[in-house]
């Protein structure tokens, strides 16, 4: 993986286009968190497990989060 990832804005004349852009620079890039976008791999697949038993619902569950 790439040792350090960059951040560049660049103005565009067509926002409708972002989505492409954003789909090429995964496919490229295939950042290993990211689910949506990209090919599933066992790695993917658990992490989408994990995600899904350990995710939001259950972090608003806990006593820390209230109030």
């Amino acid at each position: 993986m790439h040792e350090h990832l960059r951040l560049v804005a660049v103005p565009v004349a067509d926002a409708d286009t972002l989505g492409d852009v954003e789909t090429q620079v995964l496919l490229q890039l295939d950042p290993p968190l990211n689910l949506d976008k990209v090919a599933r791999n066992p790695l993917r697949t658990q992490l989408s497990a994990l995600r899904k038993k350990y995710g939001r619902k259950r972090r608003s569950a806990s006593p820390a989060s209230a109030g």
